[in-house]
């Protein structure tokens, strides 16, 4: 059985859907991933996406996903119920497969390699 991994990535963005489309349509871009939602909220001026996959997938397309973010808000116009501390564009990564949720040092040895450039 393939691994899946659910990754839930916020982005700083709930107003401007161009911006939002676009930071959905790069993580969509990427095989194997698959969006399970997506929702935004214009007080908070948050979006949240779930996607699902297998886990390089999924790290590929949370990557475009946050490089696009960075790419697109702006952070000294962007205003919302929250205060403005830095950019919010994180992305976690959970074991979908019963098999596999026993195993969190194989979620925590991805986010790792993620964060390492792997």
């Amino acid at each position: 059985m393939k691994q899946l991994v659910e990754c839930v990535p916020n982005f700083s963005e709930g107003r401007e859907m161009a911006k939002i489309d676009a930071i959905v349509d790069a993580m969509r871009a990427v095989p194997g991933v698959y969006l399970l939602a997506r929702e935004s909220d214009a007080d908070h001026n948050r979006s949240v996406v779930t996607l699902v996959g297998e886990p390089a997938a999924v790290r590929e397309a949370a990557v475009r996903g946050v490089g696009k973010a960075a790419e697109l808000i702006d952070l000294t116009r962007q205003t919302g119920a929250h205060p403005r501390v830095g950019a919010r564009a994180r992305y976690d990564l959970r074991a979908r497969s019963r098999a596999d949720h026993h195993r969190p040092r194989r979620r925590c040895r991805s986010a790792r390699d993620r964060g390492r450039g792997a």
